[in-house]
């Protein structure tokens, strides 16, 4: 479970450490620069047994406080105001909340502060820290004997398991894989429906076809080819084609609207095979509206496809 905060916070305490400890007047101690260097080495996961996670669950608040703190305390503004992480990061060297102040000077200082809470509190690792403490049963406080041992816990507010150890609140998360499986893979990670990385930004294959145009055309255009293509072999193949193409479609709604659109194309492409025989078809019923009823109505059942993959 990593946190998508670290990449963008990490390197600059690192690098801040190390400049400072390669300045012609260092005053980095030893215990800043083991904690630069596990932070440095980290895989940005929230483990319960991970020293930098732990390292960077309590640097941050404390830079939070550092470049916040002044500002808001002098209009009598408390931490609920601050501005987010993702703020955080990207405030600029001259912006007017360092008020002068040196950006990696502030940092250097938060990790100070960091390692001097954790030395307090005698935490070791994350799951030290982030524990299960804040869940207490519903009677704990008439019978303290139905109390929850504390457990250590993986996740933080960032990551998928976005537990908040202050006060318990975090969604679930569910590993949607056999046990057997879970032993074959152990480093198997979290399944996001649809696909794709659940700590990365980056949109899976179906999230691409149903928000980006370019790639939902782009699949319209295979399945309406496989959908006339199957139709020319069997009359499935237009439950096929509506198929295909509404899953492409960012809505139940325009799915069906895009099965009965690869119907029509189906119709157009067999009108066209008949070649001049074509001019006769329309006195030709009742069989007329046999035909054109199964090329849009079939497409239509295939629809359905994709009310069941939402």
């Amino acid at each position: 479970m990593r946190d998508g905060r670290a990449p963008e916070l990490v390197p600059e305490v690192v690098a801040a450490v190390r400049d400072e400890a390669g300045s012609d007047t260092p005053d980095t101690d030893r215990s800043l620069a083991d904690a630069a260097d596990a932070l440095n080495a980290w895989d940005h996961r929230m483990a319960r047994d991970s020293r930098a996670a732990l390292l960077f669950a309590r640097y941050l608040p404390h830079f939070r406080e550092r470049v916040f703190g002044p500002t808001f305390a002098d209009a009598d503004l408390g931490e609920a105001y601050y501005p987010s992480d993702w703020t955080l990061a990207r405030l600029p060297d001259d912006d007017p909340l360092f008020d002068g102040r040196s950006r990696a000077t502030l940092a250097v200082r938060a990790l100070g502060d960091a390692l001097a809470e954790i030395d307090d509190e005698g935490w070791e690792t994350y799951g030290d820290y982030n524990t299960t403490r804040a869940m207490d049963h519903p009677v704990g406080g008439e019978a303290p004997f139905l109390n929850y041992a504390d457990l250590p816990a993986d996740g933080s507010p960032a990551t998928v398991r976005n537990y908040r150890v202050e006060s318990a609140v975090g969604s679930s998360w569910r590993r949607p894989a056999p046990d057997a499986a879970r032993r074959r893979r152990r480093d198997a990670g979290p399944v996001r429906v649809g696909g794709g990385d659940p700590m990365s930004d980056s949109p899976s294959l179906r999230e691409r076809v149903r928000t980006e145009a370019r790639p939902r055309a782009a699949a319209l255009l295979v399945a309406l080819g496989v959908g006339v293509a199957l139709a020319t072999v069997h009359w499935l193949g237009l439950v096929a084609a509506g198929a295909l193409a509404s899953l492409a479609a960012p809505t139940v709604r325009r799915g069906v609207a895009y099965a009965l659109g690869a119907g029509a194309v189906a119709l157009a492409a067999f009108v066209a095979s008949l070649g001049p025989a074509a001019a006769a078809a329309p006195g030709m019923r009742p069989v007329v509206y046999v035909t054109v009823g199964a090329g849009l109505g079939l497409p239509l059942l295939g629809s359905l496809a994709r009310a069941v993959a939402t």
